[in-house]
């Protein structure tokens, strides 16, 4: 598979990555209900792993379907990856500490989901900016030189036309057979002429 081909299927890779942890969470939580005979505690857990897990399938899609590049959208998968895999091992680094210390873990599965949405979506968010930064920046060079050139050549034709002007006003001026001089055209001339 070609690299251009998996660049454009990122966005799908990071909806995947959300669904398993929805899942996960569900699945967690249902198991939760069943042992502990309640549903308020569970449904608030689920709402700090399972709604951060259904943004990183939002955000996928969205992604999918935005204007960026797929380098760009692979891109900014990859930093949404990256937050998952860094919020994750920073918990699980925090669970070895505490079990070489002898102390008890009170659901780590729970920590790590939320750990794992938490780090996808802060991911994603900064990946996006960053993209949309740098594609924001590349529209403005664009923008910068076609100003520029634009401004060089209108720059050359008005001189070009100017210079036309003046050397018909020095014929004149060399010829002062008229009443009116042609001094007045020169001198305008000579103001209307751009700098450089």
């Amino acid at each position: 598979m070609n690299a251009d081909r998996v660049r454009r299927r990122s966005p799908f890779v990071l909806s995947g990555v959300g669904a398993l942890l929805f899942a996960t969470a569900i699945a967690h939580h249902v198991r939760e209900i069943l042992v502990s005979n309640g549903l308020v505690g569970p449904a608030l857990a689920f709402l700090l792993d399972g709604v951060p897990a259904l943004g990183l399938v939002y955000a996928g899609y969205g992604l999918s379907r935005s204007d960026f590049s797929p380098r760009k959208r692979w891109t900014t998968t990859m930093w949404s990856l990256s937050g998952i895999v860094l919020l994750v091992s920073v918990m699980t680094a925090t669970f070895l500490v505490r079990t070489l210390e002898g102390r008890q873990l009170a659901e780590p599965a729970f920590s790590l989901l939320v750990a794992a949405g938490a780090g996808g979506i802060a991911g994603f968010v900064a990946g996006y900016y960053n993209a949309r930064a740098r594609t924001d920046a590349r529209r403005s060079r664009t923008a910068t030189n076609a100003l520029g050139f634009i401004n060089g050549l209108i720059r050359h034709d008005l001189r070009n036309d100017l210079n036309v002007i003046r050397g018909h006003a020095d014929l004149l001026a060399e010829s002062a057979t008229t009443v009116e001089s042609p001094t007045r055209p020169r001198r305008r001339c000579r103001a209307a002429r751009p700098a450089g």
